[in-house]
């Protein structure tokens, strides 16, 4: 029953995100060491087969374009990447026990308002369009692609140039630039990345800051995500993290549609950007 789920789900997020006395690790005195391409190859898949899932704490802020207001609120998070992707965030606000929740099972993404009472729902790079006037949103997709790093795959080529403190890594797929990532030297994080649709655009800049080290591996406590077509920005700041969590509920990424909900169906990301 959802009433269950979201019991369970309310439980895993209560109990103990590693979070008291989080503090972001100084590698700037380590000195720089240096990669082969297969090395850095395989530090990027081990960087993400190591990643299962995690759920934490945190704060949230959304800027419609540069130089507006940053529109904030607080968050819990549940997200698994292992077998399958999949999120659950609710956000909330000070006397607003829920502001939206978002969820998300590796392909159809939920955003629930119940404000509103309305529901968006769409293929995972799905988001409501600018004419929905939403106070507040967040891509699925981009989300995943944030919190997790994405291996590189078999059919991949990769092009590797070393600047100053960092590697740059070109990924190509039959000829096309898919994405690119930057490696810092020091402990091969993988501190930015940009992903570039089918026509060669960049769709989506990341960047990971303020790493912690944790007891399953480093992990940022702040994500940037940009959209260069919309011009929008996502901000998420972690005050509390768990990798790996022991165990994730059944069905914490199913939904249900709430009764008497609108029910709003979209297309991807920038199809109404």
């Amino acid at each position: 029953m959802c009433w269950m789920r979201l019991l369970s789900l309310a439980l895993l997020l209560a109990l103990g995100c590693g979070g008291a006395g989080l503090q972001v690790a100084d590698f700037s005195a380590l000195p720089l060491q240096s990669a082969t391409p297969d090395e850095l190859v395989a530090l990027v898949n081990q960087a993400s087969s190591s990643m299962r899932g995690l759920r934490g704490k945190l704060s949230m802020g959304l800027q419609r374009g540069p130089g507006e207001d940053v529109r904030r609120c607080s968050g819990m998070l549940v997200s698994s990447n292992d077998p399958g992707m999949g999120l659950y965030l609710k956000g909330y606000r000070k006397f607003l026990p829920t502001f939206f929740t978002l969820v998300c099972d590796g392909r159809e993404f939920w955003f629930h308002i119940p404000r509103d009472d309305v529901v968006y729902t769409g293929p995972l790079e799905g988001a409501p369009g600018r004419a929905d006037s939403l106070e507040f949103y967040l891509n699925a997709g981009d989300l995943l692609r944030a919190l997790y790093v994405a291996p590189l795959g078999a059919d991949d080529s990769f092009e590797v140039e070393k600047a100053d403190s960092l590697y740059a890594v070109t990924v190509r797929n039959r000829g096309a630039v898919i994405r690119r990532m930057w490696i810092e030297r020091r402990r091969f994080r993988i501190v930015r990345e940009i992903y570039y649709d089918g026509d060669g655009m960049e769709e989506l800049e990341i960047e990971r800051k303020r790493y912690a080290e944790l007891e399953d591996g480093l992990y940022p406590l702040t994500l940037i995500l940009e959209d260069p077509i919309a011009g929008d920005s996502v901000f998420l700041d972690f005050k509390a993290i768990t990798l790996n969590p022991d165990s994730i509920p059944k069905g914490a990424f199913d939904f249900e549609i709430p009764h008497g909900a609108e029910v709003k169906r979209v297309r991807t990301a920038h199809s109404e950007a």
